[in-house]
Formats: C-alpha cells, structure tokens, sequence
C-alpha cells in the first residue's frame, strides 16, 4: 500500500468514526438523569452497555467490509506478489475483526437480556425491548380527577354512606408515544363499603384498582373511573383523622386561660377526615409516578356535641380564681346514622386542685373520676338541636397560676371515640 492510498484509507476511516460519533451524540447513549429524563435506574446503566455495544458494532462492522473491499482491489490491482499478500491480511484481520465484534455483541447482549430476565432466555435475544423507562411526565401536570356525589345521603355536604363517583384524567404530555400504560388507584379499602361501575376494563383486587392502556399517543389523554360508597362507621372514619386535623382540634378544644363573665368555651361541632386515592401510573416509556388524591369529609362530631365552663359563683370581678365556683357543662346528642350502645362519658378532673360540689344527670364520682352511663343511643336521639345537659360545678382550690386538667373521654361498647384535656388555668 502506497502512500496516497494509506492517506485515502486514513481519511476514510476517520470520515466514518466522525459520522458514527455524531449519531450516537444524538440519538443519546444515556437516556435518563438529565432534564424532563427519569431518574437513572440499573435497566438505564443497562441500555446504556447495549447501546455502546449497538455503537460499536455498526462501527466496526462497516468499516470492517470497507476494509475487505480495500484489500480485494488491492489484491486485485497488484500482480506484484508481496502487495497482494499485504491485500490478503487486510481482508483476514478486517474478517476476524468483524467476527470478534459479533462474538462480543452476543455474549454482552445475551448477558444483559439473561441478567434482567432470569431463568428465560427470549429469542431472538437482540429483539428484546429492556422496557426501561425514558419518558418523564410530571403527574400533577398530566392528570386531573374530581369527586362526583352520585347518591347523598345528606344534602350538607360528603358525608358517610354516600355513592361517590371518582374520576381520573391522564394526558400523556410528552411528545413520545407510550405503550402499556397502568394507571393504580390504591383505594382506602377500610373506609369503603363497597365498589362498582370500573370503567374500561378495570380490576379490583379488593386494595387497588388497575386499567391498561395499551397505547397513549403524545398529546392523547385518557380517563378512567369507579364508584364507592362511603361506609358509615364512626370508629372507622375517626382512624383517618389525620395528624394535623387532630391538632387543631386539641388546640381549639383547650379553654381559653382568662373567662369574661359568663365563661362559655365550646367545641367545634365538626371535623375533618379524609379519604385516600393513591395514584400511581407507569408504562414501558414514561417515568413510575405516585399522587395522593385526598377526599375531604366533614363530619360532625360524633355522639359529643359542646363542653363549656362558666363561672357559677364569682368572688374576683369577672377572672376564675381560687375559691370561686365553676360549672363543667357537658351537651351530647348523636346525629349520626348509626345507633351507639354502651355510651360511657368519663370526667377525670384533678382532684388536688377542685372541690366536687354537685353532679347532675346520674354520674357518680369515686373521688379520682366521674363516670355518666348513657346506655343506648339511637340515631338522631337525642336531636342535636336540643341536646341532652350533664356535668358538675366545682370549686377551685389551686394556687395562681396552676392548672386544672380535666381529662375528657368518651366511650362506646369499650371503644374511644375521643379524649381530651378541657383544661382551665387561673391567671
């Protein structure tokens, strides 16, 4: 090979690594971890082998025949012996080259497909889609649901054993088309009595709901939908209080530190629990994403109404203090639709800093408590409109300063559906 033919293969050989360069730089070899790309996962450091390996070979095996037809025309060309031997090894190390290149490709690919599906090898391996996502698609951006009441069991509002329809938009907002997508609506079973009306092929295994879209254009949205019917279990609805809704209740539950006269701190007559849709949609393209979708329920405050204290006997112009006679005032009724058995009020007062004077409405005091046995409460009784009255005056003996904490509970058939400290501090 002469000089002007080494310079002409040189060129050659360059001109095609650039061309192969500049593909791989746009068609990407890493497809995750940069901006509107999902997270790198193992399957992307995989994809990523499989695309070098896929560089390498549509590289080598190209430049390999290049070399094959150079050493043909050089064999060709040349009826000098030595020359068309060097022709000869051309072809012979451009052929192994080629032949090492698939060796490897197989083996790396092979391994790869094996690694990630273990125990089957597919066939043909190289066929195989490593379904490792490469589309991000932010979920609040794409999916819009609402709560539809179907049957209201009462006109104020979402309230237990209502038929409530859910109802979920997904818009695939890339620009790539995705295949396979599930969207999971991870229901909370507990707070449900019953499911119906899936749409779109649907499936309930009794804790998630699942749909399978096989095919989401870009730009194509879909939606899906369920009914539920809230179920009417007090206790059950008050587990899904959540932490901070509890909080605010405790604080606006506390009675105020200083009482202009007459003294009356009352408690809310409502409360906030929510029900939870967790929806989480992946595919074999577009990133796994997970929402919660909360339902707001308004309840009202179970069998307990208001508990208020008011000063019975003022010897300080208007502020409680010691010696002065103070009323615990306690109002009840259920307004809900079930009926309560076994209904037990417990007043736990601080013994060391009250008097117990009187107790109205059948409680008892043991000298540390006073317990009130209700019995049975059936729904609606007594009407909330006109709530039935029990409590007890006291005397105050604390010091300036101190607390009385008085620990409220209220019990049905050996259950809590609530405690708090109604406690009262003298200025």
């Amino acid at each position: 090979m002469n000089k002007a033919q080494k310079i002409i293969f040189l060129f050659l050989v360059s001109s095609l690594l650039l061309i192969s360069g500049l593909w791989a730089n746009a068609a990407g070899l890493i497809p995750c971890g940069g901006r509107d790309l999902p997270s790198c996962r193992l399957c992307h450091f995989l994809m990523l082998v499989r695309n070098i390996t896929d560089f390498i070979l549509k590289v080598l095996v190209p430049l390999g025949i290049l070399l094959v037809v150079v050493g043909g025309i050089i064999i060709a060309a040349s009826r000098n012996t030595s020359i068309a031997r060097t022709g000869k090894k051309l072809i012979r190390s451009a052929l192994t080259g080629i032949i090492i290149a698939f060796v490897a490709w197989f083996i790396v690919d092979g391994v790869i497909v094996f690694f990630l599906r273990p125990g089957i090898f597919p066939f043909p391996w190289y066929a195989w889609d490593l379904q490792c996502p490469t589309v991000k698609i932010s979920l609040p951006g794409a999916m819009s649901s609402s709560y539809t009441v179907v049957i209201d069991t009462n006109p104020t509002g979402v309230s237990p054993g209502d038929t409530i329809k859910y109802t979920l938009t997904y818009t695939n907002t890339s620009d790539k088309n995705i295949n396979n997508l599930n969207i999971e609506v991870d229901y909370d079973q507990t707070m449900v009595t019953s499911i119906s009306n899936i749409s779109s092929g649907g499936t309930d295994d009794g804790n998630k709901i699942n749909w399978i879209i096989a095919r989401l254009n870009a730009g194509q949205p879909v939606t899906v939908s369920y009914d539920f019917v809230l179920t009417t279990d007090y206790f059950q609805l008050l587990q899904h209080q959540s932490t901070k809704d509890k909080q605010g209740n405790q604080i606006s539950k506390f009675l105020l530190n200083i009482f202009p006269k007459p003294v009356l701190a009352q408690v809310p007559p409502f409360i906030d629990v929510y029900y939870r849709n967790l929806v989480t949609v992946s595919s074999n393209e577009a990133d796994t994403e997970s929402l919660n979708d909360p339902l707001k329920i308004t309840l009202s405050n179970t069998i307990f109404a208001y508990r208020s204290y008011y000063l019975v006997k003022d010897q300080n112009d208007g502020t409680p203090s010691v010696g002065d006679e103070i009323r615990y005032n306690i109002k009840y009724s259920n307004p809900t639709l079930l009926d309560f058995q076994n209904v037990i009020i417990v007043s736990d007062y601080d013994q060391n800093s009250v008097t117990i004077n009187k107790i109205d409405g059948g409680g008892t005091d043991d000298g540390d408590k006073i317990t009130w046995n209700l019995g049975n409460l059936s729904a609606g009784q007594p009407p909330a409109e006109n709530p039935a009255c029990i409590g007890y005056s006291f005397t105050i003996k604390l010091r300036v300063g101190e607390a009385n904490s008085n620990i409220f509970n209220l019990f049905s058939n050996g259950d809590i559906l609530e405690t708090n400290n109604d406690s009262l501090k003298t200025p």
